[in-house]
């Protein structure tokens, strides 16, 4: 693709289709059967994220769609006005984690700039440590800590430094349970549900 817009996406997938077409093209009876355009007219549901292009994506894709469906679906011209609506209608479905991954974002530099205003740009904990630095430069404090928590405690995690099984151990005399996950599967929600498992423990 030249780029990302949602014209040229549509006119990728339309030489995908078309390439489809080719390879696969049959005559069966006076209508001509096109393989790609019947896996278009198939397709019911879309899922993105919520950005402009997706939905400028959706809407060029949708009609697009409409247009081959009379050459695809056999007893198009026999359908009412409603059942030709109902087969052309499509459902777009909009990932809630890419909302959720720019709420992280923001919080994140929030806390950065806060940082460094507060320590008055001094360096502070493991950014102190030239060896340390070369590893996420640009993460707060905040989030470093949250990271060296779940890298120590978590089971799984730091199987040759962690303490995940005395820390599960020390739990469990306690009667509570371990809330903190792998930080490998939770990345995206690493300020949130990570963040109160560290910061709110009980």
């Amino acid at each position: 693709m030249f780029n990302k817009s949602s014209q040229c996406t549509l006119d990728t997938l339309k030489e995908i289709l078309d390439d489809i077409n080719e390879h696969c093209f049959t005559q069966e009876t006076a209508r001509q059967f096109h393989a790609g355009y019947q896996i278009l007219a198939n397709m019911r549901d879309t899922m993105s994220d919520r950005a402009s292009t997706e939905k400028a994506f959706n809407t060029l894709l949708e009609e697009f769609r409409t247009t081959i469906l009379p050459g695809v679906i056999y007893n198009w011209e026999e359908m009412s006005d409603n059942e030709r609506m109902l087969c052309s209608r499509m459902n777009n479905f909009f990932c809630g984690l890419h909302l959720l991954v720019g709420m992280a974002d923001a919080c994140e530099g929030s806390i950065r700039k806060f940082e460094t205003t507060f320590l008055d740009g001094k360096h502070v904990g493991s950014s102190v440590k030239p060896e340390l630095k070369r590893y996420h430069r640009s993460e707060s404090g905040v989030l470093r800590l949250i990271r060296t928590g779940f890298k120590a405690l978590a089971i799984g995690e730091d199987e040759e430094n962690g303490v995940s099984l005395p820390w599960t151990t020390f739990l469990k005399e306690k009667g509570e349970r371990n809330k903190i996950a792998k930080f490998k599967d939770n990345r995206f929600n690493l300020v949130f549900v990570l963040g109160e498992a560290i910061f709110l423990p009980s």
